[in-house]
């Protein structure tokens, strides 16, 4: 019998450490991982001595209550990062690929949901399942206002392959292995910034002339309002695509509870006035 407990430990180590909703409603607790992005995660002011705020952290807030748990924001350093602290599990990848990844050392998890303006990346399903869609979005072709007299006449800046084309006659500016890649939408010669993502807008806030840079649409609104005398929308490069609350493949229940919470909150009102709360600006696009 000893022999059996211990090879069921050894080939099953999931259930010694699973975490789905009936272990966090028992736990009490539900532990929101994100990091401070636009406006879906607000970091505190320590001069005004405020918490968290944002559309993220709102939303798993509601949620987090109506399960019946308290709710605990657990910062982390990037996206990275909070995928390791949300599986437990270090991982690396290549390519954009699924097929890429690899595993290395385990360790606890430390939250239960992302929400944090996460697309949705073919990469990312092969590790975390995401919940239906949070937040619809699609990646933008910014530049310097000085680049606005190089645009042709009778340009469209709805039509990928015209934005793709004028993208290509410039360097441009984008994080690898993320959804602001530009070797996910064709774009040719780019610069891959290696920092943050706030830190990264702050790059494309100060942006020099005949340069470009990719951004998706809630970054953009965040980026025009910080200089909208400096930078100009050149047109989308993209698809339309979704972000999404994840969730750790061991969590099934744990998804279907916030799904079917997400539904009644877009039914009842609630995710349009969070949505105009935080992104007013999307009225106009």
């Amino acid at each position: 019998m000893k022999v059996l407990i211990v090879i069921f430990l050894v080939f099953f180590p999931v259930f010694a450490v699973a975490q789905d909703l009936g272990e966090i409603q028992n736990r009490g607790v539900l532990r929101h991982l994100g990091a401070p992005y636009g406006n879906f995660i607000i970091a505190p002011d320590k001069k005004k001595n405020t918490n968290y705020t944002g559309f993220s952290v709102d939303l798993v807030r509601l949620y987090a209550k109506s399960i019946g748990v308290a709710y605990e924001f657990v910062e982390s350093h990037d996206v990275h990062t909070m995928i390791e602290d949300l599986i437990g599990t270090e991982f690396s990848h290549q390519q954009n690929a699924p097929s890429q990844i690899t595993y290395g050392e385990k360790s606890t998890p430390k939250g239960d949901i992302i929400e944090t303006g996460l697309t949705v990346l073919d990469w990312r399903m092969a590790i975390i399942n995401f919940s239906d869609s949070t937040f619809s979005t699609k990646i933008w072709l910014v530049g310097h206002k000085d680049i606005q007299s190089k645009i042709p006449q009778n340009f469209d800046q709805f039509n990928r392959a015209q934005v793709l084309e004028f993208a290509n006659r410039f360097q441009v500016i984008g994080q690898a292995n993320t959804s602001l890649d530009p070797s996910l939408y064709g774009i040719k010669e780019y610069q891959q910034f290696s920092g943050s993502i706030n830190d990264y807008i702050d790059l494309v806030t100060d942006m020099k002339e005949n340069k470009l840079a990719i951004l998706d649409f809630p970054d953009a609104i965040i980026t025009l309002r910080k200089a909208p005398e400096k930078l100009i929308v050149i047109g989308e490069i993209s698809a339309p695509q979704f972000m999404a609350a994840a969730f750790r493949k061991d969590s099934p229940k744990l998804l279907e509870s916030f799904n079917n919470f997400l539904k009644e909150l877009k039914k009842n009102g609630v995710y349009d006035r969070l949505v105009k709360r935080y992104y007013p600006e999307l009225v106009y696009y």
